[in-house]
């Protein structure tokens, strides 16, 4: 009995909701593909966080992530960028991300408007070197100059 008592206090952190140190309002993350610029090189991250109170809607972010350079080095976000989206109405997106090309990925954003759940949109922001992106209004199915460049 005592060390059923001493497993659950030992798990009550856990249990009580303690921090996991990710933000409460990130509701996505995605990453994959593969990028290397000025000696460094690491993956895409997509991150999705929510915002607002009675309206929520949410906000997207790019990053780049570069591995660590030593064993003793952690990982690091070397450059962020948020596109762009439309503003007015509260949107809800979610991410899919795909890589294309050394160096390029596709990333597609679907939306919902809270507030009229039958309007939706598509958006594709191509991710390139760091801190470098391109938006459409769609899915684009081609790929841009710079993505199809950056694989030389």
């Amino acid at each position: 009995m005592k060390h059923r008592c001493a497993a659950a206090l030992l798990a009550w952190p856990l249990l009580a909701g303690a921090d996991s140190g990710v933000p409460a309002a990130v509701a996505t993350v995605v990453s994959g593909g593969y990028w290397q610029a000025e000696g460094r090189s690491g993956s895409y991250r997509v991150v999705v966080a929510l915002r607002g109170f009675e309206t929520v809607g949410s906000r997207v972010i790019v990053e780049w992530v570069a591995g660590p350079k030593t064993a003793d080095d952690a990982a690091a976000v070397v450059a962020a960028v948020e596109p762009a989206l439309p503003e007015g109405e509260p949107v809800t997106w979610t991410a899919n991300l795909q890589r294309v090309l050394p160096g390029c990925v596709r990333i597609t954003l679907r939306g919902v408007n809270t507030m009229l759940p039958s309007q939706r949109s598509t958006r594709t922001v191509w991710a390139l070197a760091p801190g470098q992106i391109e938006l459409s209004e769609a899915r684009s199915a081609k790929p841009p100059a710079a993505c199809r460049g950056a694989a030389r």
